[in-house]
Protein backbone atom coordinates (compact mmCIF):
# COMPACT_ATOMS: atom_id res chain seq x y z
CA UNK A 1 0.00 0.00 0.00
CA UNK A 2 1.36 3.37 -0.99
CA UNK A 3 -0.35 6.37 0.64
CA UNK A 4 -0.22 9.70 -1.16
CA UNK A 5 -2.41 12.54 0.01
CA UNK A 6 -0.84 15.77 -1.27
CA UNK A 7 -3.33 16.30 -4.10
CA UNK A 8 -6.21 16.19 -1.58
CA UNK A 9 -4.88 19.15 0.40
CA UNK A 10 -6.61 21.73 -1.79
CA UNK A 11 -10.03 20.05 -1.54
CA UNK A 12 -12.65 21.51 0.80
CA UNK A 13 -13.88 19.35 3.67
CA UNK A 14 -17.55 18.46 3.23
CA UNK A 15 -19.40 15.72 5.14
CA UNK A 16 -20.05 13.00 2.57
CA UNK A 17 -17.52 14.65 0.25
CA UNK A 18 -15.94 12.44 -2.38
CA UNK A 19 -12.99 13.07 -4.67
CA UNK A 20 -12.55 15.13 -6.84
CA UNK A 21 -15.06 17.76 -5.65
CA UNK A 22 -14.64 17.59 -1.87
CA UNK A 23 -13.47 15.17 0.82
CA UNK A 24 -14.32 13.86 4.26
CA UNK A 25 -12.43 11.27 6.32
CA UNK A 26 -14.14 8.28 4.71
CA UNK A 27 -13.88 9.81 1.24
CA UNK A 28 -10.13 10.15 1.77
CA UNK A 29 -9.94 6.48 2.76
CA UNK A 30 -11.97 5.37 -0.27
CA UNK A 31 -9.83 7.31 -2.74
CA UNK A 32 -6.46 6.26 -1.29
CA UNK A 33 -7.52 2.63 -1.38
CA UNK A 34 -8.97 2.97 -4.91
CA UNK A 35 -5.63 4.30 -6.11
CA UNK A 36 -4.03 1.17 -4.68
CA UNK A 37 -6.36 -1.18 -6.54
CA UNK A 38 -8.79 -1.76 -3.67
CA UNK A 39 -12.38 -0.71 -4.30
CA UNK A 40 -14.23 -0.39 -1.01
CA UNK A 41 -18.00 0.02 -0.66
CA UNK A 42 -19.13 3.52 0.20
CA UNK A 43 -21.26 2.52 3.17
CA UNK A 44 -21.99 6.11 4.11
CA UNK A 45 -23.54 6.77 0.70
CA UNK A 46 -25.37 3.47 0.17
CA UNK A 47 -26.30 2.53 3.73
CA UNK A 48 -26.00 -0.90 5.33
CA UNK A 49 -26.86 -4.04 3.39
CA UNK A 50 -29.94 -6.06 4.38
CA UNK A 51 -29.39 -7.66 7.78
CA UNK A 52 -26.56 -5.28 8.74
CA UNK A 53 -27.01 -2.92 11.66
CA UNK A 54 -23.97 -0.74 11.06
CA UNK A 55 -24.00 2.51 12.96
CA UNK A 56 -20.35 3.54 13.30
CA UNK A 57 -17.09 3.44 11.37
CA UNK A 58 -15.91 0.75 13.78
CA UNK A 59 -18.97 -1.41 13.01
CA UNK A 60 -18.12 -1.23 9.32
CA UNK A 61 -14.64 -2.68 9.82
CA UNK A 62 -15.69 -5.25 12.41
CA UNK A 63 -18.51 -6.54 10.17
CA UNK A 64 -16.23 -7.32 7.23
CA UNK A 65 -13.94 -10.31 6.79
CA UNK A 66 -11.71 -8.06 4.67
CA UNK A 67 -10.23 -6.30 7.71
CA UNK A 68 -8.02 -7.61 10.47
CA UNK A 69 -7.49 -5.84 13.78
CA UNK A 70 -3.80 -5.16 14.42
CA UNK A 71 -1.70 -3.58 17.18
CA UNK A 72 1.01 -1.74 15.26
CA UNK A 73 0.05 0.39 12.27
CA UNK A 74 1.79 0.07 8.92
CA UNK A 75 1.39 2.30 5.88
CA UNK A 76 -2.18 2.06 4.62
CA UNK A 77 -3.76 0.69 7.80
CA UNK A 78 -6.97 2.36 8.92
CA UNK A 79 -7.21 4.02 12.30
CA UNK A 80 -10.74 4.10 13.72
CA UNK A 81 -11.25 7.00 16.11
CA UNK A 82 -13.97 8.07 18.54
CA UNK A 83 -13.66 11.86 18.48
CA UNK A 84 -16.63 12.57 20.68
CA UNK A 85 -17.11 10.15 23.54
CA UNK A 86 -17.26 6.45 22.72
CA UNK A 87 -18.82 6.53 19.23
CA UNK A 88 -16.29 5.66 16.51
CA UNK A 89 -17.12 8.39 14.01
CA UNK A 90 -13.79 9.13 12.33
CA UNK A 91 -11.02 7.37 10.44
CA UNK A 92 -7.53 8.07 9.17
CA UNK A 93 -4.88 6.23 7.18
CA UNK A 94 -1.48 5.34 8.64
CA UNK A 95 1.53 6.75 6.82
CA UNK A 96 3.83 4.60 8.96
CA UNK A 97 3.93 3.41 12.58
CA UNK A 98 4.07 6.99 13.89
CA UNK A 99 1.90 9.24 11.68
CA UNK A 100 -1.47 9.19 9.97
CA UNK A 101 -3.37 11.38 7.54
CA UNK A 102 -7.03 12.29 7.96
CA UNK A 103 -9.60 14.90 6.93
CA UNK A 104 -10.78 17.31 9.64
CA UNK A 105 -13.86 19.54 9.39
CA UNK A 106 -12.33 22.95 10.00
CA UNK A 107 -8.85 22.29 8.61
CA UNK A 108 -8.97 19.81 5.72
CA UNK A 109 -6.22 17.23 5.22
CA UNK A 110 -3.97 16.89 8.28
CA UNK A 111 -0.97 14.72 9.15
CA UNK A 112 -0.80 13.95 12.87
CA UNK A 113 1.21 11.75 15.23
CA UNK A 114 -0.72 8.58 16.07
CA UNK A 115 0.46 8.60 19.67
CA UNK A 116 -0.46 12.25 20.34
CA UNK A 117 -2.68 12.25 23.41
CA UNK A 118 -5.73 13.53 21.55
CA UNK A 119 -5.64 10.68 19.05
CA UNK A 120 -4.22 7.80 21.09
CA UNK A 121 -6.87 8.33 23.78
CA UNK A 122 -9.59 8.24 21.11
CA UNK A 123 -8.18 5.34 19.08
CA UNK A 124 -10.67 2.46 18.92
CA UNK A 125 -8.77 0.16 16.59
CA UNK A 126 -6.22 -0.22 13.82
CA UNK A 127 -7.29 -2.32 10.85
CA UNK A 128 -5.26 -3.93 8.07
CA UNK A 129 -6.96 -4.72 4.78
CA UNK A 130 -6.69 -8.44 3.98
CA UNK A 131 -9.35 -8.66 1.27
CA UNK A 132 -9.14 -8.92 -2.51
CA UNK A 133 -7.54 -6.33 -4.75
CA UNK A 134 -9.28 -5.00 -7.87
CA UNK A 135 -8.26 -2.84 -10.78
CA UNK A 136 -8.38 0.84 -9.82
Amino acid sequence: MFVTYQDFQSLPFVYGGRYPEAIDCFGLLLEIYRRNGIVLPDFFRTGPQPGEALTTVEDLFNASHNWQLTETPCEGDVLVIARRGTVADHCGIALDARYFVHAVETVGIVVAPIRATRWSDALRGIYTYVGPRHDA
